[in-house]
């Protein structure tokens, strides 16, 4: 978490498909092709059916997702 979250920020368009494939990451270890169709389905808003592999990394990029979508803008530093 330490390594690359804290030099995410920005604007919704730009950082939540960033958010997202790190929130994918977080859950498997495992990114899929970007063209995949349940990757492009990924929320990590949603209630997960396992636990993450990195639970504390994927909370705070579940955190950072839901800043960004309520107020266009996300940084790691809340």
């Amino acid at each position: 978490m330490q390594k690359v979250l804290p030099r995410l920020h920005g604007s919704r368009r730009k950082l939540e498909p960033i958010l997202i494939d790190i929130a994918r990451f977080c859950v498997s270890l495992d990114l899929p092709p970007s063209g995949d169709v349940a990757a492009q389905q990924f929320d990590p808003a949603d209630v997960l059916q396992s636990d993450p592999v990195l639970p504390v990394s994927f909370d705070k990029v579940r955190r950072m997702t839901l800043s960004v979508r309520a107020n266009q803008f996300a940084s790691f530093t809340e």
